[in-house]
């Protein structure tokens, strides 16, 4: 091989190389994550929803708060929505800022079905994602695409919110008869 041909080779595969980099590189992935609760301050004004005032009881905890001083604990009652109260200096989120919800839950001695909520626009219209199951004491980091949450008529109760515009209402639902500690409730 002659040394013109190499350095053609050369430039080849260093300019590929360049091109590949540039591609594995999504604005995603760039994209900072903000915490919203980190129940530092209490219970950040997450409660069993009124709804179903009597699935339960939360308080601020420093047990099982993976990777941050504090968690929020939710002694569950009954079966039941759990989330932040809709005045919380936190919402409404705007969706063109957020694309996805991610957040820990742990489990203790007892298992739970979860499904995350959402209220959307100004209508709070319900947008829920699949049910899911945790097993006792487990750890596991959930993560919610809002925009394929929101861009679902069969998730939001069958026909698409009018209004997509904000978060207004944040939902986590827990099975009854357990206690379980959420944190680190974040936005990419």
């Amino acid at each position: 091989m002659s040394l013109r041909s190499f350095i053609g080779l050369m430039l080849v595969f260093n300019c590929g190389l360049l091109i590949g980099a540039a591609q594995n590189t999504s604005p995603t992935e760039q994209r900072d994550t903000r915490i919203l609760y980190n129940f530092s301050e209490g219970t950040d004004t997450w409660a069993a929803a009124a709804s179903n005032a009597d699935a339960g009881t939360t308080a601020q905890s420093t047990d099982n708060a993976a990777n941050s001083a504090t968690s929020l604990r939710i002694d569950a009652t009954a079966d039941g929505w759990f989330g932040p109260s809709d005045s919380s200096a936190q919402l409404p989120l705007s969706t063109s800022e957020v694309s996805k919800l991610i957040f820990d839950i742990t489990t203790t001695s007892k298992e739970t079905s979860f499904a995350v909520a959402v209220q959307v626009g100004s209508n709070y219209q319900w947008c829920q994602s699949a049910w899911d199951y945790i097993g006792s004491d487990q750890n596991k980091t959930i993560t919610i695409d809002l925009s394929n949450l929101i861009t679902s008529a069969n998730a939001c109760g069958g026909s698409l919110p009018a209004d997509s515009s904000t978060i207004n209402g944040i939902w986590v639902y827990f099975s009854g008869g357990g206690s379980y500690y959420l944190n680190k409730v974040r936005v990419q």
